[in-house]
C-alpha cells in the first residue's frame, strides 16, 4: 500500500469516530435518541463520492452541518473509501 493509502487509511481510522461523537451528540443535546428522531443524513446524498480519490471534506462538512441545523440525528458514511482531512462540528 502507498504511503499516501496509509495516511487516508490513518486519517479515516481518527475521524470516523469523532463523526459518530458529533452526530450521536446533535441528537442527544435536543433530548431525543437519534434511534427515535429517525433523521439520517447520508453525505453521499451531499456530494460525497467512496472512489478512494476524491477530497470530500466540503460534502461530509455539508451533511454534519444539515444533521445539527435539523436538531440532530445520524450522519451516515457507508460503502466506499471517502477521504477527507479536516471536519468541525456545526454550531
Amino acid at each position: 500500500m502507498s504511503r499516501q493509502g496509509l495516511q487516508v487509511k490513518r486519517t479515516a481510522l481518527l475521524v470516523l469516530p469523532l463523526l459518530l461523537s458529533m452526530a450521536l451528540h446533535a441528537a442527544t443535546v435536543s433530548g431525543e435518541s437519534a434511534a427515535i428522531r429517525g433523521a439520517v443524513f447520508d453525505i453521499r446524498d451531499f456530494g460525497a463520492s467512496g472512489d478512494a480519490v476524491t477530497v470530500n471534506t466540503a460534502a461530509i462538512q455539508k451533511a454534519i452541518d444539515a444533521c445539527t441545523a435539523s436538531g440532530g440525528g445520524q450522519v451516515l458514511v457507508a460503502g466506499g473509501r471517502f477521504v477527507y482531512p479536516a471536519m468541525r462540528r456545526g454550531q
